[in-house]
């Protein structure tokens, strides 16, 4: 029998070098704060605090954040959360407020195994310059890979995981999501952390970007160990 979706529903607006990250159940306070997040913290090295904040009338988030980068054996971010398993499929609307800021500071829909900075990790993660690429670390510690996609700039995007298998699709203005780069093998064991990232590129500065509406967080998919079939969320 299909399990049912579960669907979590909200705006998100980004602020200065993003860092998004879903929450896990916290007290009540700062659920609220958060909306369907529970919980935000500066990964690694970030020399500039970020901050999260939440319009719970519009469902839009403003996230600041700074760090170095995402990248390499470890990270610098900020980062909202929320804890999970199993499949899920997390589609927004993206943007950069503004045109400052270095060039590859990094919007991301983000999946970790942990908070530590060197955690395995997979990611769609959209430029300031427009370039997007699907990055995982498939190991704790080790490098950080990229498969790069054609489109540059995309409004929307998705990070999709099936089993031990992610995969990136995005949306050039005007367009709809398409799959983009294939499928990478990343295993992610138990609860993991789910949520949005932003990074400055620059530890001495913040970036700012947002998630705008028709942003989907769909749980509860049936499991696989097989590539996965593309799905809709709906």
């Amino acid at each position: 029998m299909k399990k049912p979706l579960s669907l979590l529903r909200a705006s998100v607006h980004f602020a200065s070098v993003l860092c998004l990250s879903f929450s896990s159940p916290a007290a009540d306070s700062a659920a609220a704060s958060l909306g369907i997040f529970s919980k935000e913290a500066d990964i690694g090295n970030a020399a500039k605090p970020g901050t999260v904040e939440f319009n719970s009338k519009t469902g839009e988030y403003a996230i600041t954040g700074g760090g170095g980068n995402i990248w390499g054996t470890n990270d610098a971010f900020h980062f909202v959360w929320k804890e999970i398993s199993g499949d899920f499929i997390f589609t927004a609307n993206v943007r950069f407020n503004g045109t400052n800021g270095n060039p590859h500071r990094k919007a991301c829909l983000l999946v970790r195994q942990s908070l530590a900075p060197g955690s395995g990790y997979a990611d769609v993660a959209v430029h300031g310059s427009g370039l997007t690429s699907l990055q995982f670390r498939d190991a704790e510690n080790s490098g950080t890979h990229e498969i790069q996609s054609e489109v540059s700039a995309p409004t929307r995007v998705r990070l999709e995981k099936r089993g031990e298998y992610f995969s990136i699709w995005v949306a050039a203005p005007g367009e709809a999501l398409k799959l983009d780069g294939g499928y990478l093998r990343v295993p992610m064991q138990g609860d993991f952390y789910v949520g949005l990232g932003v990074c400055a590129h620059d530890n001495q500065a913040i970036s700012t970007w947002s998630m705008l509406h028709d942003h989907d967080i769909c749980t509860g998919l049936k499991d696989h160990n097989a590539l996965p079939q593309g799905y809709n969320c709906p």
